[in-house]
């Protein structure tokens, strides 16, 4: 009984390894197909480069910036107005 425990987890550890093993190859071998020049690797990594994303919207933001300070300097024009009607008669009665 013991023997054939041994003997099963033997088994099952060796199918584990096989299939990860052959997981493991299989995405290898996709990757390995790509090749890239010089210049596509400098682009992404120009793409990918964090810092250089965050002074991008840097820059954007204070773009923005600077338009909403620029309407600042135009006119502004406001206008207000009330009418009132009543029929009622205004004066005091003197008794």
């Amino acid at each position: 009984m013991n023997r054939l425990k041994t003997k099963y987890r033997s088994s099952l550890v060796a199918l584990s390894f096989l299939v990860i093993g052959a997981t493991t190859a299989f995405a290898q071998q996709e990757s390995s197909t790509t090749t890239l020049s010089l210049q596509e690797c400098r682009e992404m990594a120009l793409e990918n480069n964090i810092e250089s994303n965050i002074a991008k919207e840097q820059i954007t933001a204070a773009d923005y910036r600077v338009a909403a300070y620029k309407t600042n300097y135009l006119p502004k024009l406001s206008a207000a107005g009330t009418y009132l009607y009543s029929d009622a008669k205004f004066g005091r009665t003197i008794e």
